[in-house]
């Protein structure tokens, strides 16, 4: 299991803090396009732009793909707490544990 990947998704849907922190050219992330979007429509009464549009669809097209190795991970993580729990693993904080009365 890569916990390494929770890491890669929170660089894609709020960017690398530590680039920008550096001063290091990132481009922008989900979160950040979709600030813009936000922004730029906030005061207006128009239409969205050809602009906002087409960050909306990389936005939305970004999201789903980072939402599909969510749920991924999600359910390779549901595996192996149920194999914890059928080795009899003690309990780890978040995991459920199974419950049968004696």
């Amino acid at each position: 299991m890569h916990f390494s990947l929770l890491d890669d998704l929170q660089v894609s849907l709020e960017g690398d803090s530590t680039k920008t922190k550096r001063n290091v050219f990132q481009p922008p992330s989900i979160k950040e396009r979709v600030d813009r979007i936000a922004g730029s429509l906030w005061n207006t009464t128009s239409a969205p732009t050809q602009t906002s549009r087409d960050a909306y669809d990389w936005a939305a097209d970004a999201f789903a793909t980072e939402l599909g190795r969510l749920t991924s991970f999600a359910s390779d993580l549901e595996t192996f707490e149920s194999q914890l729990e059928a080795a009899g693993a003690p309990w780890t904080p978040g995991r459920l544990p199974t419950w049968e009365m004696e």
